[in-house]
């Protein structure tokens, strides 16, 4: 959906129209599921934290100003704010889980093909673990929600050019670790 398309449905969610919200929630629903899901791992906390967003979204959309709007970064600060927010709660309270035996058992047709797509992703999450996280967060934000520069700018609350630098070194550390794996 075009930004001008967004902007009007805001429009019309400032005058309290639940349908345009809803399509609101349809545009970015998913878009914003992903990114908690890579901070989040715990899917039932993320589908929680995603609701709490969209909660926070419904109030704040009343006091919006149209002018210069850029919702998707607006919507994307606040998933970013509300996700750090968990995190604040979480380590104030540790929460502690009993290991339970035979956890994780290998599935007896696990092909070689599935094996070896989780290996691949669990080097991409040692190599990303090894990033500082302003490197994590930009490569996140560009390249697995697909959002522009100036976009990420705006939720990371910096210039277009920090960004791309940002950007740039994450991409040749990330190169250094994959070498080293």
């Amino acid at each position: 959906m075009e930004e001008n398309s967004i902007n009007n449905l805001v429009a019309l969610v400032k005058a309290g129209d639940e349908q345009a919200f809803g399509l609101l929630y349809d545009e970015y629903a998913d878009r914003l599921y992903r990114y908690i899901c890579f901070k989040i791992t715990d899917r039932q906390e993320a589908e929680n934290l995603l609701q709490e967003v969209f909660v926070k979204a419904w109030q704040g959309c009343r006091k919006l100003e149209q002018e210069n709007l850029n919702f998707t970064s607006w919507i994307y600060t606040i998933a970013h704010n509300t996700v750090n927010d968990y995190f604040r709660k979480v380590y104030r309270r540790p929460q502690t889980v009993p290991l339970e035996p035979n956890l994780d058992i290998v599935a007896k047709d696990d092909t070689s093909e599935d094996t070896q797509k989780s290996f691949t992703e669990l080097s991409i999450e040692k190599a990303l673990a090894k990033l500082p996280d302003k490197y994590k967060q930009v490569l996140e934000l560009r390249f697995l929600q697909e959002l522009s520069v100036e976009e990420t700018a705006k939720i990371l609350q910096k210039n277009s050019i920090s960004v791309r630098v940002l950007q740039h070194r994450a991409v040749k550390q990330l190169q250094k670790i994959f070498t080293t794996l």
